[in-house]
């Protein structure tokens, strides 16, 4: 009996670690980023707070839609692929493409700005 509960969870790992592979290759990143490396000091403007505690994906779970908008080198994209990637996101969690379209004032009313 333990041997086959073994194999189960084996498949099971592998099948979760294939998931997750997959929809990072989907995804396109650039390369791996996470939030340890992010240099916070570069725009002291950023809510470093909100941004960490987004991180725990939690926001996910009370279906509140996160936009991350801003001018380009702000770091928006490294936010995004650290908050895709950490431990606590779940595997349906995804990332847009870069939208050039997007307007950098379009924060709707009652909305927080990061």
């Amino acid at each position: 009996m333990d041997f086959l509960a073994t194999v189960i969870t084996d498949e099971i790992a592998r099948r979760s670690q294939k998931k997750l592979a997959s929809a990072l290759r989907r995804a396109n990143f650039r390369n791996q980023k996470t939030l340890e490396e992010f240099d916070f000091s570069f725009n002291p403007n950023l809510n470093r707070q909100l941004i960490l505690e987004l991180a725990s994906c939690r926001f996910i779970e009370e279906k509140v839609c996160v936009l991350i908008v801003g001018p380009c080198g702000t770091g928006k994209s490294h936010i995004a692929q650290a908050w895709a990637t950490a431990p606590s996101a779940p595997a349906t969690m995804c990332c847009s493409p870069r939208s050039p379209r997007c307007s950098a004032n379009c924060t709707p009313p009652g909305h927080q700005r990061l």
